[in-house]
């Protein structure tokens, strides 16, 4: 008596096991959708630029507040409400864009960013080696880019390059 439950056991046990790997298969052929998404890519990735509104003097998020971003160069506009710490975030496209925020009556901004200008690079692989030599690369893809973005600002500063080299001399 005691086989014949445990074989009851052991035959519900595969029973389940057998129905619940049709399950999975079935649910995982599905006609026409491929396991792996080989669709093609955007060329590029967007850009993010993010903030925070706080109250007088820094101390309290404000909630709610509509925030918007212009792009420079063609006008578009985005917006998004702050939300309850304060904080608003926008995914965009490389470009110049110009960050403003509603204001109440008797407001007045602290700080004001001017034109942020959003700018990605090429994508570079941590294959190609080590940590050192990719943030090698990083740091100097940044330089770079920032003597374009604000030619002005770097034109007194050498290059990564020529700096490296000075303090190695200076032994």
């Amino acid at each position: 008596m005691v086989v014949n439950r445990w074989n009851a056991s052991l035959l519900r046990l595969i029973c389940f096991l057998i129905g619940a790997a049709v399950v999975i298969s079935i649910g995982a052929c599905r006609s026409g959708v491929p396991v792996l998404d080989t669709s093609p890519k955007p060329t590029h990735a967007d850009g993010t630029i993010s903030g925070t509104v706080r109250g007088p003097e820094g101390t309290s998020p404000i909630e709610n507040r509509e925030v918007a971003v212009v792009n420079v160069d063609t006008g578009e506009r985005q917006r998004v409400t702050t939300n309850p710490a304060g904080g608003f975030s926008f995914k965009l496209k490389p470009g110049k864009y110009r960050v403003e925020i509603a204001l109440m009556q008797g407001e007045a901004l602290v700080k004001k960013p001017g034109v942020i200008t959003v700018s990605i690079g090429k994508p570079m692989s941590p294959r190609d080696g080590d940590a050192n030599e990719l943030m090698e690369r990083v740091e100097k893809w940044i330089e770079t880019e920032m003597r374009v973005i604000s030619p002005a600002v770097y034109t007194s500063s050498p290059p990564i390059e020529s700096r490296e080299a000075a303090s190695s001399t200076v032994a």
